[in-house]
């Protein structure tokens, strides 16, 4: 046991107490994955039981939905060899410690849908240079990060869904050009969409803006990346005017629940030598554009003729 690098029992009906005179023999331990439990236990609790020998060598922490509550204290600050950090979906709660933003291998960091609060700025990322995956979605925090900030890192995935970031499109994110997935529903914009948005990445796979008040028209969606598979939503707006051209590398589009008008026959069949690949969960080719249109499905390839 004493030789074991990686601990994965995510996914199980695991509950209670973890042995904490076993995991003090682990000491070569680079992943411990306890996510999908029922622990129930306070999230200092659990750092305890993985710090010792573990603080320089434990580089992935993930106890993500395990029912873990409590402060997150500046325990968090002796892994200082963590890469990987997942806290999602647990009843974490009070201020976010300095020591976390001291982590300055930290690549991957979620911890949406808890209770943690106070206000995160721009000063709080000044050390997190490795960092590509940032979600911290789903918490009573104040964000305080300012229209012309440049991030210090290159993020690959960014979800900020349900804070407060308008009433401006954010322009900061037009610096991640590796963005793959981004992230911003209910964030009280309300601004028009910036020219810029589905082409600022090469990668961007995945789009969430819904839920927001953003107005205009929108562009022609022609232009998504490389990607073969794209996401786009942008439902819960007030977004008017035609329905845009659609790229055949995107294979789900929301629009519904916005002021769309017009002909859908211009919307399906705009380009004659390129089919349309609308695939929503690689199951059904489906269009949703209800309330604007009905929605519109079909057993095939759409091909515009």
């Amino acid at each position: 046991m004493t030789s074991i690098i990686t601990l994965d029992l995510s996914l199980n009906e695991l509950q209670g107490d973890l042995p904490t005179s076993s995991m003090a023999q682990l000491c070569k331990l680079k992943l411990i994955d306890l996510s999908g439990n029922t622990w129930n236990r306070s999230i200092s609790q659990i750092l305890d039981i993985c710090s010792g020998c573990l603080s320089d060598s434990l580089q992935v922490l993930n106890i993500g939905d395990g029912k873990i509550y409590g402060h997150l204290t500046t325990k968090i600050g002796q892994f200082r060899s963590l890469i990987d950090l997942d806290l999602y979906n647990n009843s974490i709660s009070g201020l976010i410690p300095e020591s976390l933003w001291q982590l300055v291998n930290l690549q991957s960091l979620d911890i949406s849908n808890n209770q943690m609060e106070g206000i995160i700025s721009e000063a709080h990322f000044a050390n997190t240079t490795r960092l590509k995956f940032l979600s911290i979605s789903d918490n009573p925090l104040t964000l305080k990060l300012g229209q012309d900030w440049v991030p210090p890192f290159q993020l690959e995935d960014l979800s900020m869904g349900s804070y407060h970031l308008g009433p401006k499109f954010p322009m900061w994110v037009r610096s991640q050009k590796s963005l793959s997935s981004l992230g911003l529903s209910n964030t009280s914009l309300a601004d028009v969409l910036p020219a810029w948005i589905f082409n600022f990445s090469l990668e961007l796979q995945y789009l969430d803006l819904s839920q927001n008040q953003m107005h205009g028209r929108i562009p022609n969606l022609t232009n998504v990346g490389t990607q073969r598979y794209s996401t786009i939503d942008l439902s819960q707006n007030h977004f008017e005017g035609p329905l845009p051209f659609v790229s055949s590398k995107v294979s789900k589009l929301d629009l519904s629940d916005n002021r769309l008008s017009g002909s859908i026959s211009q919307f399906l069949c705009s380009s004659p030598s390129e089919p349309m690949n609308i695939w929503p969960l690689s199951i059904l080719p489906i269009i949703n554009c209800q309330e604007n249109y009905p929605t519109v499905g079909v057993s095939g390839t759409i091909h515009r003729s």
